[in-house]
Formats: C-alpha cells, structure tokens, sequence
C-alpha cells in the first residue's frame, strides 16, 4: 500500500495545546527526497567527501589523517575508513552532516557561526575565485559543486539524540515504528501511527526537545522482512529463499565466504542453489544492528557475478544513487538514498543504524548486496549494504561498514 504521510493538524494543534508549551516542531509535509530529480545521479561516499575537501581546500592536517586512516582490503583495494565520526572529530563536533540537493549541489552543513564554518567560507571563498564552488578529488577530477549551510546542531548532537530515541524504541515496544536522522532538516523525526502517543514521547525526552519533530503515519504502516549464485539468482534452505551480496573475508576462518541475509537462517542450515547443495551457514547475526549471514561454500561451487563485490565501510551521501539488486527485482538503478541513519521495527526487533532509500524490493530480495560504485575499470563492483526489509516505498539496508566489521576480523 502507497507510503501517504498524513499529519492531522486540527488533532495535534488540540494535543500540543494539551501538553503544554514545547519546542518540539511537528512538521506538515513529506519529508522524504524520494521525489529527488532523476537527473541527479551523482554517486559519492561521504568519505569522497572529505578527501576532496582536504584537497581542494589544500588542508595538509586533513589530507593526514584521511591518510593514516587508509586501510588494506582482502583484494589488495585499499578502502577509506575516515568517517563521519572522524570528520566529526577533526571539526571539534562543528560538522553537521551533509546531502545532495535536487540539483546534485553538495550542501555541507555546520553550527551557525562555528569557527569550521567560518574558516571553511573563508577559504572556499579564495579558490573559488578560480575554480567556482567546485569540489576536486586527488585526482584533479570536479567531482561536484558544493555549498555551505549553517545548522543548529552538530552532527554528534543528532546521533545522540538517535541513540536516545532508539532506546525509547525499544522500551516502548511498537509505539515508535520509525526514527530518522533527517540531514536536510537537522532534526530526529520520529515516526508514528497515533497521534496521541506524542504526548508519551515528549514525557519521556529529557534533553533538548527542539532537536525532535514527529510524522504520523497511516494506521496500516508496515515494514516486514524481504526473505533469496550471482547478485541477482535465488539461493534457499528448503523453506526461504534470499540473494547473495558477494563475497567477504573471514580472517578468522583465512577464507572467503557469501553474505547473505541472516532472517530466515540459522547457523548450520544447508545452502542451496536450485535442488544442488553448494554450503551452509558458517556464522549469522541478528540483533538491533546486523541481520547477515556468513555461507561457506562447498569445494566445487563458487559465487561469481559481473563484478568482483567489494564490502564498503564509507556511508553513501544522502541523495545519492545506488542500484539495488536482488533475486526476484533483478537490479533497480537509479535509487536515491534518503536516511543513512534509520530505525525500523519489524518482526518485533527494533533495527538501528540503517540505510533508507527510495525504492521498494521484494520479498526474496533480503540479503541482496545494493552497489555504491563501479571501480577499477569497471571490475569491481562496492557494496554498501545489504537488503534487510521494505515496505511502503523504501527498502532499509544493513550499512557494507557492519557487514565488514562483523566478518573481516
């Protein structure tokens, strides 16, 4: 069923005024990009990102610590692990996220009138005197054009107050059906069905309330788990079916194995593809953050696909597109990522630190790899994360950074 966001504001406006006074914000309008212009398709990783800002900004103590952070993938591909966190971290917690707009311009967030800010005006205002507002990554390449937007409240700020919702959400089982970190407008948006479970939430929230705005959902919202030897072929226990993701190290085992979803497995079960028999499942995980599988395969049988997969630790920027890729869908291209910090409750588990975007897959798509990029020539394909469960127009994602973290150690 169609995913209507519908605020009922004659409801609320008798609520709050119930609740009394606060800052909380409720906003009317949809507040997903999933209308985002098709013409954008520009693909990057925050991790892009900062790289191209040490370089076009020709800040030596960044392009530094980007460097000591570089890390040796299993293929010999070395992957960027200088995150948001660090990025965080290097702006004094200044940073405030970033996305692309409608018209595929890079908004780069800040606290109002933060030194980072201020610096980083100054600065971009003396190359683009020669460049424009222009992003150039090591390779001298323009990658995007950027700007600047003051904010006001950090990044680490929105985590936090993520992480207290997240918490709400699990102890106050199936009220909290949704929590995003909304990079556009600088709030946690908490989702629900009933309007007058606000005033239990707000009874709750000791910090800043102004940091939360609420959307009510329609009564039937539902996100349920999609349970699928290429990216896009079936492979099954005997009872459901799930696509693979690709391969990944196991330091542990000096092996690689084939990731897949972890719902609907249990460590131990027989892989099949078809009637054959080509595994079982090494390892699993299902808890509030990974829903994987690790499959070990049998001598003789083999996952291949038209790109050697590649397990990303970067996050994709909000607005970029990714392909999305499973057994019964095949590849879905030009999918835009719309929250690189959700929560879902489904199964009766609450799911943090998830990807949203922007498209729908099918039941036998979970586990299913969602590629970033095409690197190396177009040999090497970056999966940054996995089908965890759809519904209502979005499909969420295990982020490639905990699938890696889970298996490669």
């Amino acid at each position: 069923m169609k995913y209507t966001k519908k605020f009922l504001s004659i409801l609320l406006t008798f609520l709050l005024i119930a609740i009394g006074t606060t800052n909380m914000n409720v906003y009317a309008e949809n507040i997903s990009t999933s209308e985002a212009k098709n013409t954008n398709d520009i693909i990057l990783s925050e991790e892009d990102v900062f790289e191209a800002l040490a370089y076009t900004f020709g800040d030596q103590v960044l392009k530094k610590s980007i460097k000591a952070k570089k890390v040796l993938s299993p293929s010999g591909a070395l992957i960027d692990s200088f995150d948001s966190e660090s990025y965080s971290n290097y702006t004094n917690n200044e940073y405030g996220g970033m996305y692309l707009n409608d018209d595929g311009v890079l908004v780069l967030c800040y606290v109002a009138d933060s030194n980072t800010l201020k610096s980083s005006q100054k600065i971009s205002k003396i190359k683009s005197s020669k460049l424009g507002q222009t992003l150039i990554n090591p390779e001298n390449e323009a990658i995007c054009n950027y700007t600047f937007k003051e904010v006001q409240y950090s990044e680490k700020e929105l985590l936090e107050a993520y992480d207290t919702i997240n918490e709400l959400a699990i102890k106050n089982n199936n009220i909290i059906k949704t929590v995003n970190v909304d990079i556009l407008r600088n709030r946690i948006i908490i989702g629900l069905t009933d309007a007058s479970d606000i005033s239990l939430i707000n009874n709750e929230i000791s910090i800043d309330n102004g940091i939360y705005a609420f959307e009510i959902l329609d009564k039937d919202f539902e996100i349920n788990d999609i349970a699928t030897i290429s990216g896009t072929s079936a492979i099954n226990n005997g009872k459901i079916s799930s696509t693979p993701a690709g391969k990944i190290y196991s330091s542990v085992l000096k092996k690689y194995g084939v990731v897949t979803c972890g719902h609907g497995w249990s460590v131990g079960d027989a892989v099949y593809s078809g009637s054959t028999k080509i595994g079982s499942i090494k390892y699993r995980y299902y808890n509030g953050t990974n829903d994987s599988s690790f499959i070990l395969l049998n001598n003789g049988h083999n996952y291949s696909d038209s790109h050697y997969d590649e397990f990303d630790i970067s996050v994709p920027v909000v607005g970029s597109s990714i392909t999305l890729r499973g057994y019964r869908s095949g590849k879905i291209s030009g999918v835009k990522v719309t929250h690189t910090n959700s929560t879902i409750v489904t199964s009766g588990v609450t799911f943090t630190g998830l990807i949203e975007c922007n498209k729908q897959v099918q039941p036998g798509d979970s586990g299913g790899g969602a590629i970033g990029k095409i690197i190396d020539g177009g040999r090497t394909a970056t999966i940054i994360g996995i089908n965890k469960a759809a519904g209502n127009g979005y499909t969420y994602l295990v982020k490639g950074k905990v699938i890696y973290n889970a298996y490669e150690k």
